[in-house]
C-alpha cells in the first residue's frame, strides 16, 4: 500500500470517529437511550421523558391511551373508547412500551405514590428547563421536568409536573402524579381530555 492511500485511510478513518463523537455529543451523552435509576423504590425510573432525548427535556404532551402520540381533541370520549382497558400499563395502549420497547412502561398507581410519598421534591432547572430534583431513599435522584399539560392546542401551568400514570378513573379521568411550586406532590384524577407528560418505569430484567 501506497503512501497516499495510508493517509486517505487514516482520514476517512478519522472523519467517521469525528462524526461519531459528534452524535454522541447531541445526543446529551443519552445516545444509548435512557437510565433506569434506582430511587431505592419498587422499580427503577426513566431518566428523563418520552419524547425526549436527555435529561431536562420537556418531552411530549401524550393523551389517554394516544400511541401515536397526536391527539388533541377535547372530548373525553375519543380517549375512553370501550376496547380500551382501564389500566393500559405494559398493553398496546401504552405509549411508553410502544415508543421505548417491551421494557418500559407507565407507572402504576402504587408506584406513582411511591414517587410522591417516599422521595423528596426540590425545585430545580436543568438546561433553561423548570422542575424538580426527587431524591430516593437510597439519596439517588431523577429531574422532573415541569412541563405542564396540553388542553385542546394549547400548553397550560408550565413549570408544574403533571404525569400520567396506567391507570384510569371510573369517570374518565387519568390518575396523574403532580407537584408545582408548593413543593407538595400529590396522586390525583385529572381530566381524561387532555395530555401529560409521561415518565416511564423499567420493568426489564
Amino acid at each position: 500500500m501506497n503512501h497516499s492511500k495510508k493517509i486517505s485511510i487514516l482520514s476517512l478513518a478519522l472523519a467517521a470517529l469525528l462524526l461519531l463523537c459528534y452524535s454522541c455529543s447531541k445526543g446529551g451523552g443519552s445516545s444509548s437511550g435512557p437510565e433506569a435509576v434506582d430511587l431505592g423504590l419498587s422499580v427503577k425510573w426513566a431518566s428523563y421523558n418520552v419524547g425526549g432525548d436527555s435529561i431536562g427535556d420537556l418531552g411530549g404532551l401524550y393523551g389517554w391511551a394516544d400511541t401515536i402520540g397526536n391527539m388533541s381533541s377535547i372530548d373525553e370520549n375519543d380517549y375512553f373508547k370501550a376496547e380500551i382497558p382501564a389500566t393500559i400499563g405494559g398493553t398496546k395502549w401504552d405509549i411508553a412500551k410502544v415508543r421505548w420497547g417491551s421494557d418500559w412502561r407507565l407507572p402504576t398507581e402504587a408506584e406513582a405514590n411511591e414517587l410522591v410519598a417516599k422521595c423528596k421534591w426540590t425545585k430545580a432547572k436543568v438546561n433553561n428547563v423548570d422542575g424538580f430534583n426527587v431524591t430516593g431513599p437510597n439519596g439517588k435522584s431523577i429531574f422532573i421536568a415541569g412541563a405542564g399539560l396540553r388542553d385542546g392546542h394549547s400548553v397550560k401551568y408550565p413549570g408544574e409536573a403533571i404525569y400520567m400514570t396506567g391507570s384510569s378513573s371510573n369517570t374518565k379521568g387519568v390518575m396523574t402524579f403532580q407537584c408545582d411550586s408548593t413543593l407538595k406532590p400529590v396522586y390525583r384524577t385529572a381530566s381524561g381530555s387532555c395530555g401529560y407528560s409521561v415518565r416511564p418505569v423499567f420493568c426489564g430484567k
